[in-house]
């Protein structure tokens, strides 16, 4: 038994508060007090330089770092469309053109001015390229500017292809030093470059911005030497970038605390300069000069094979940020603090008892509630076993060690699978824990598994997955269905002796009775006559109830065989309309088919005339004297829709959800006005699953629609086209 350990604080030592409550304690204390201000005053001085400083190189290094990704970003942009060229050896502009709109440049990659393709033109070529642009609706197109030379680049795609980029259609960007400077490192090396600061054709008279442009060289094969790759060019993917807009769509407005320069190369003068977040800004009035700042910060660095030069300078808004009162703060805040603490410390020691106390309460009401859970599930007559996601047994129940044969610590640690270890049924517990693991819940499955003595024991599992924080659990229900299956065998066995003694003394009767009505015997009067009519109407009835009833055990037993045949559709229709046209005709009932189409269903012919004649009969039961029953064919994707629309007072709603099963009956009662098995629509059900397809209902006031979809025989299905 364990003793209940209880903490008493130690009680406050006399000597001690003797010290500390009088006159001069209090002078020391408040000396001591104002020499840590002093310390901590000057301390936090230092701190927020110190903290100044740490935030301008935070703020300049998220920049840098935003430039570096994004530029990056632009080179695995340009790379896409090499890739696009590799995969497509022939890409016209239509291909290029929804490749660059599949990007979202403005969503995806603001500031990038558009993605164009140069091609590498010999000057014999010259004039077959300009011929088959112009034929593709450029009459004009023309590779500028004018005149002969070694070879010619000229941007045959750009895109977006709006009124600024239409500026550079045609250009032959090797013709200008600095771009050609860019295009030869990028063919030798076989990387992205990017060129120095040039004005890109796309600029027009208003926001003029500095910009470059970032190449990818394509060849016809793949190369490794400089010579080769000279041989084998086939022409640049690349990017015009204007740089105020590729600044603005990398940093935003950028930040108030921080402003920079971007310089091309190493040398930083007017004519370097690329970009001025200040002068972007329109800020240089409440930005001094950078030498007025004492925080700044260069950083040179190569991208894409090109060097550029950022200075970095803090403003005036980053000293108002980092300004603090801290000091005195510090002052004032320490007494509260101080008095805060040996509150804080008081309220956690009461609060600790109370929850030690709350803890202890819990801990007993947990053991009471697991032994009650523990007293439930070992009173249920099914078996119940707890298992982690992969399947390792963490619990299981009484029922479930007499069901299998086991004890609780001999089945702690195994896993499902191995117990119910038959291969079948192996392969349908591993579904249904995969599934139960993702979705939740399964239906129930019946398997056959062994007990510990060997001996096998038919059960069911229902597998259900749940979750306990982030652990996730799966709990299976065993059953034992043996008796279960001992009535099941013994109910169909009576089902069909019963049906196969019954079938032949109700031919005879029914025999009979034919002859008797016939005159056989000699005449009968009307009275007797009737009677005799209406004994063999209930024969027949009895009849079609012990073949139904025979039918429904074949289907149940697997002794049902089908003779799966390609069959027209039409010609099985009309058999069955004519087949119950009799019956129709005595019910002053009309049948009419509308037009079916030319197509096959693979079906067994006499049950698919058994399918058909049950829902005829079902409509000509319910349909009021006059009324008409439909029969129509329709055709949807790969099913045949067949159904049957009479006009009788529909299907009551209560009757939706059983319809379908056996021995159902919208009127149950013994007064009912109509007859039947309430068999009918079950084995229709049932074979039409047969022929793996589905049968289903809708119902008005006005009449009901009961149908059934088939798929289409393979002789009718169009292969799919070749990609």
């Amino acid at each position: 038994m364990q003793q209940e350990q209880t903490f008493t604080p130690h009680p406050p030592r006399p000597h001690l508060a003797d010290i500390l409550h009088n006159r001069f304690t209090a002078w020391v204390v408040l000396l001591i007090s104002l020499t840590i201000t002093l310390i901590a005053w000057k301390i936090s001085s230092d701190t927020a330089e110190q903290r100044t400083l740490e935030r301008f190189k935070f703020q300049a290094d998220e920049a840098q770092l935003a430039i570096e990704k994004r530029m990056i970003d632009y080179q695995q942009v340009l790379r896409g469309g090499l890739a696009l060229f590799d995969a497509t050896q022939n890409v016209d502009r239509a291909m290029w053109r929804t490749y660059i709109n599949t990007l979202m440049l403005d969503e995806n990659y603001p500031g990038i001015q558009g993605i164009g393709y140069a091609q590498w033109i010999a000057p014999q070529d010259k004039d077959l390229v300009e011929q088959e642009i112009r034929s593709e609706g450029f009459p004009d197109f023309t590779i500028t500017p004018p005149g002969e030379r070694d070879h010619y680049t000229s941007i045959i795609y750009l895109e977006p292809f709006d009124t600024r980029n239409q500026r550079a259609f045609g250009y032959d960007m090797y013709s200008e030093p600095t771009r050609r400077s860019a295009m030869e490192l990028a063919r030798d090396s076989g990387e992205a470059s990017i060129s120095g600061k040039v004005k890109l054709l796309q600029e027009t008279a208003t926001d003029v911005q500095a910009g470059f442009l970032m190449y990818l060289p394509l060849y016809h094969k793949p190369v490794t030497q400089v010579e080769a790759r000279r041989e084998a060019l086939r022409g640049f993917v690349y990017s015009p970038f204007r740089i105020g807009d590729l600044m603005h769509g990398i940093l935003g407005l950028g930040s108030p605390e921080l402003s920079f320069e971007i310089y091309d190369g190493s040398a930083q003068n007017p004519d370097t300069l690329l970009y001025d977040s200040a002068a972007v800004n329109d800020d240089k009035h409440t930005h001094p000069h950078p030498q007025a700042h004492h925080l700044q910060r260069h950083h040179t660095f190569t991208i894409a094979n090109h060097v550029w030069t950022i200075v970095y300078t803090s403003t005036p808004e980053l000293e108002q940020i980092t300004t603090t009162n801290q000091p005195l703060i510090i002052a004032i805040g320490g007494v509260a603090i101080d008095l805060l603490l040996f509150y804080i410390i008081i309220s956690l020691s009461n609060m600790r008892h109370r929850a030690n106390q709350l803890a202890d309460k819990r801990m007993e009401l947990l053991l009471e509630r697991e032994l009650h859970f523990k007293t439930i599930t070992d009173t249920a007559n099914d078996g119940i076993i707890t298992s982690s996601a992969t399947g390792a047994i963490s619990y299981c129940n009484r029922a479930a060690e007499d069901i299998l044969g086991y004890r609780e610590k001999e089945l702690l640690g195994k896993t499902v699978e191995q117990l119910f270890n038959r291969d079948a049924a192996n392969e349908c517990v591993n579904t249904a824990l995969k599934k139960a693991a993702i979705d939740g819940n399964t239906d129930p499955i019946q398997i056959e598994s062994l007990r510990k003595d060997g001996s096998t024991v038919p059960l069911e599992l229902s597998v259900a997955g749940w979750r306990a924080g982030e652990q996730r659990y799966i709990t299976t229900i065993v059953r034992d269905i043996t008796e279960r299956k001992r009535v099941d065998r013994m109910k169909n066995e009576f089902i069909s002796t019963v049906s196969h003694e019954l079938r032949t003394p109700l031919t005879a009767i029914r025999g009979a009775l034919g002859l008797v009505t016939g005159g056989v015997v000699g005449d009968i009067n009307a009275k007797t006559h009737d009677l005799l009519s209406t004994a063999g109407r209930n024969c027949d009835r009895l009849t079609r109830l012990i073949n139904d009833i025979l039918d429904i055990e074949k289907i149940e037993s697997g002794q049902m065989k089908f003779d799966f045949r390609n069959h027209l559709i039409a010609p099985l229709i009309q058999q069955a309309v004519e087949h119950n046209a009799t019956v129709a005709t005595e019910s002053n009932v009309k049948l009419v088919v509308n037009r079916c189409p030319y197509t096959h269903v693979r079906v067994d012919a006499d049950r698919f005339q058994q399918v058909i004649t049950n829902l005829i009969s079902n409509a000509i039961k319910f349909s009021p004297r006059g009324g008409v029953i439909t029969l129509c064919c329709l055709q949807t994707g790969d099913y045949l829709r067949i159904s049957v629309q009479d006009q009788g007072p529909g299907v009551p709603k209560e009757f939706h959800d059983r319809i379908f099963q056996k021995f159902a009956q919208a009127d149950s009662s013994d007064a009912r006005q109509k007859g039947g098995t309430g068999l009918g629509l079950s084995i229709v059900k049932t074979i039409v699953e047969r022929f793996g397809g589905q049968v289903g209902f809708t119902t008005t006031e006005g009449g009901s629609n009961f149908y059934i979809d088939l798929p289409l025989s393979s002789i009718d299905i169009a292969p799919a086209p070749v990609p």
